[in-house]
């Protein structure tokens, strides 16, 4: 059985860990903004399974309203990025073609 203190334990290590992840996530798209190649398909995918990690930690965790709000500004701030980056790809693509 889970104690009380094991659980913070356990939540407090999963939130740190999702925060790692998403910064990963977010680092990624600005080294490709700055001409980095990376696979950013598969960090959009690993988002989405970051995002359900979220609601699942959200749940079972009881986090407090600060940290539910700096973990949600964090989604909010990739998002941003992430509409930045597919605006750099039509503008790539677009250059691409009129090179033709």
């Amino acid at each position: 059985m889970v104690g009380k203190k094991d659980m913070v334990h356990l939540c407090t290590l999963s939130i740190i860990g999702l925060r790692a992840r998403l910064s990963k996530v977010s680092n990624t798209i600005m080294d490709y903004t700055l001409g980095e190649r990376e696979d950013l398909h598969a960090l959009k995918k690993q988002k989405r399974a970051n995002i359900l990690y979220f609601d699942i930690v959200n749940q079972n965790c009881h986090l407090n309203n600060t940290l539910t709000n700096s973990l949600e500004k964090l989604f909010f701030d990739i998002d941003k990025l992430d509409i930045e980056w597919d605006k750099y790809i039509e503008l790539g693509q677009k250059k691409f073609n009129e090179d033709k």
